[in-house]
C-alpha cells in the first residue's frame, strides 16, 4: 500500500533508552540472582573422609591386581599387536605369556625367537637388524628404537641373540650401539 513503510529488517525497529536497558537487565540479573541464592538455605551436606589404606595394603592389593592380570589376562598373537604385547613383557618380564596357534608361550621367547607379530616389524640393517618406527600405527614402534629400549628393561642378557625372518642373529645390545642411525646415541639403552 502506498505510505505504508516497510518492515523492519534485523536490529531496526527495536528502539530502547538506555534506562529501559539498564532496567531490563537489572530485572534479569535479579531474577538469576535470587534462582542462585533460593540454594543458599538449604543445609549444606555433611562431608565424611574415606581413611585412605595403608601402604602394606596398598602394596597388597597392587599386587593382587599384577598377579591377577598376568595369571588371567592372556593376550593372542593374533589378535594383539606388538605393542599391547611388547608392554605386556615390559611389565611381567621372561614370565608373561601369550596365546600362539592355541598354546600359551612365554611372549618375550616367543619374538626374540623369530615369532611373527603385526607392528614387530624388523628388518635387516648395516649391522644386523634394525626395528623399523611406525610412528602413529597404534600397533608398531612409536618413536626410535623404543622396542630395543623396551627389552633392555625386561632383564635380558646383553648376549641376549635376536632372530628375525632372514639369516641373522644378533645380540640385541649391538643393534643398539652399532647402527650408524643412532645420531648421538639417542636409543633407549641401558
Amino acid at each position: 500500500m502506498p505510505g505504508e513503510r516497510p518492515a523492519p529488517t534485523w536490529g531496526e525497529g527495536i528502539a530502547m533508552s538506555n534506562a529501559t536497558l539498564r532496567g531490563l537487565c537489572l530485572v534479569l540479573i535479579g531474577v538469576w540472582g535470587g534462582a542462585c541464592l533460593s540454594g543458599c538455605s538449604k543445609p549444606v551436606a555433611k562431608v565424611t573422609q574415606t581413611e585412605l589404606p595403608s601402604d602394606d595394603e596398598l602394596r597388597d592389593r597392587i599386587d593382587r591386581a599384577l598377579d591377577f592380570t598376568l595369571s588371567n589376562r592372556h593376550l593372542d598373537t593374533k589378535d594383539q599387536a606388538a605393542w599391547q604385547i611388547v608392554h605386556g613383557a615390559l611389565a611381567y618380564g621372561r614370565d608373561f605369556q601369550v596365546y600362539h596357534d592355541g598354546k600359551l608361550v612365554p611372549a618375550l621367547d616367543y619374538l626374540l625367537d623369530g615369532g611373527e607379530l603385526r607392528g614387530w616389524t624388523l628388518r635387516k640393517g648395516d649391522h644386523g637388524l634394525k626395528a623399523v618406527l611406525e610412528a602413529g600405527s597404534k600397533t608398531g614402534q612409536g618413536h626410535v628404537d623404543q622396542w630395543l629400549g623396551y627389552l633392555s628393561q625386561c632383564g635380558l642378557s646383553p648376549d641376549e641373540a635376536i632372530k628375525v625372518g632372514f639369516p641373522i642373529v644378533n645380540r640385541w645390545l649391538d643393534v643398539i650401539w652399532l647402527d650408524p642411525g643412532n645420531i648421538g646415541f639417542l636409543f633407549s639403552a641401558p
